[in-house]
């Protein structure tokens, strides 16, 4: 069961073939591949247009930078927390034994249209006294004996439409759980993809923290040589040897908030690992359509969420005409009795063996409050308008997130353009105070600040990165997109 339910997520529908023919064969894999077949045709042309990019530019993320390159030696790869989490994440493996149920209901849904047999054996002892009687054929005294009895009882359904809705409604409700199934699958993803950017995200603050600490430890060790040279002031050395420490209480903190993002790695994946690797190309991070209309059609075929909303409105449509024909439906039913019983004895003084079968048919008409439990319509029917609203209300979110989450996209790469500009600006000045304190032969005691300000406009543009990751990350998940290859997209290919 295991490998037909492979978390390669473009051949998914594949997979819910193979988990539903190995479970029950009642719904055929054509209906099943017909619910899916345009999510996975979405996914491969997804795959294909991320594939037909030609740059080769690569971005690495903070946690491949040059200060932690040794940590990252013994770092775990995306695709092994991936593999990892496959089998230890507990969501997944809830959602599987979700479809177990839904096939087992489906079972005992079908087994309703089959006959009913059953038999019972019992054993009798009678003791009786008649004390009086104005019936000649009985006789006054005692009478004791045991009767034996076993019988046949069938029971076979020939008009039932209550059984008919029942199991349409289940047959629905086994199709919901696998696209529930699925979408368990594409929240993994998600969610490992997002622990990994934010682990990057606290890598890169704790690399400028780290940078900050090595230019003003720098420039207070310069301080303490013009001191101790007598050209220095004691307060200036102290002002950058508190800036010291309180970038190094500062870094504490940093780190212990990328400890708490490892933590999420072991929630979804039960690994503990200290550091996660990866790399990304930024020409593979493109979303599956430019338009917010494209995007928009996306997502109301392929998200997951939406797609289970709309089983479970199918489901309680059919729960509405199920709970209607148990309230007013006729049911025809044909019936048997095979019945052997031995008597010992009798009010009239002998026993008998007796054979006697039983055949015929019963048809049964509620007329009012039939079961005595009032009707099951009703409820029905104000379940059936929830639910109703409750799609229209999955659609809105999805709709309003994905409006927020492309313009944040898009906001944020023309924010990384200008970073990048920013940037290129502070090494050309950084550039010219080095050439000038090379002329100068001096002590290199300028720039401080202009440093400083770089280091914090490299962790802005980092932090814009990951920002456009965690929308794009966002888009991908709406629009039903997400698949195994996104693993590999993160894990530089790999």
């Amino acid at each position: 069961m295991a490998s037909a339910r492979g978390f390669a997520l473009s051949l998914l529908a594949a997979a819910l073939l193979a988990g539903c023919g190995h479970q029950t064969g009642l719904i055929s894999a054509q209906a099943v591949n017909g619910d899916l077949a345009r999510w996975n045709a979405s996914v491969a042309e997804q795959g294909v247009r991320m594939n037909a990019s030609t740059s080769d530019q690569v971005m690495a993320l903070a946690a491949d930078q040059e200060a932690l390159r040794a940590q990252n030696a013994s770092a775990v790869s995306l695709g092994t927390l991936y593999a990892n989490g496959i089998a230890n994440n507990y969501h997944i493996r809830i959602a599987q034994r979700q479809t177990d149920v839904a096939d087992a209901e489906l079972v005992n849904a079908a087994m309703r249209f089959f006959p009913r047999l059953s038999g019972t054996v019992s054993a009798v002892r009678t003791n009786q006294n008649i004390l009086d009687s104005d019936n000649e054929v009985f006789e006054q005294g005692r009478a004791v004996y045991n009767t034996y009895n076993a019988a046949l009882e069938a029971k076979v359904p020939i008009l039932d439409l209550e059984i008919l809705f029942n199991y349409r409604k289940t047959e629905v409700a086994q199709r919901k759980s696998y696209v529930e199934y699925i979408g368990t699958a594409q929240m993994f993803i998600r969610d490992l993809i997002g622990a990994y950017i934010d682990i990057a995200e606290a890598n890169a603050v704790i690399a400028e923290y780290e940078e900050r600490l090595r230019l003003v430890g720098n420039r207070a060790h310069v301080e303490r040589q013009l001191q101790a040279a007598g050209s220095g002031r004691p307060e200036v050395t102290l002002s950058f040897e508190q800036q010291v420490s309180d970038m190094q209480g500062q870094l504490v903190d940093h780190k212990a908030r990328r400890q708490m993002a490892m933590s999420r790695i072991y929630e979804l994946t039960g690994m503990n690992v200290g550091a996660v690797s990866g790399q990304v190309r930024v020409a593979d991070v493109v979303l599956p359509a430019n338009q917010l209309h494209d995007l928009r059609t996306l997502a109301l075929r392929n998200n997951v969420q939406y797609l289970a909303k709309q089983y479970e409105l199918d489901m309680f449509t059919e729960e509405l005409y199920r709970a209607s024909a148990a309230d007013f439906g006729p049911r025809l039913n044909a019936f048997g009795t095979y019945e052997y019983e031995d008597r010992g004895g009798s009010q009239f003084g002998g026993g008998s063996t007796t054979v006697q079968g039983v055949a015929g048919i019963e048809l049964k008409v509620p007329i009012f409050n039939a079961e005595g439990n009032g009707y099951q319509s009703l409820p029905a029917r104000a379940r059936h308008a929830k639910v109703v609203e409750e799609l229209a209300l999955t659609r809105r979110e999805i709709d309003t997130m994905l409006t927020r989450a492309h313009a944040n996209y898009d906001a944020a790469r023309q924010r990384l353009a200008m970073d990048q500009r920013t940037l290129a600006r502070g090494q050309d000045i950084i550039y010219l105070i080095n050439r000038r304190i090379a002329e100068a032969n001096a002590v290199n005691t300028e720039g401080l600040q202009t440093r400083l300000e770089q280091a914090a406009y490299e962790r802005q543009r980092q932090q814009t990165q990951f920002q456009m990751l965690r929308e794009w990350l966002t888009i991908k998940y709406l629009v039903g997109g997400l698949s195994e290859a996104d693993i590999a997209l993160f894990s530089g290919g790999a």
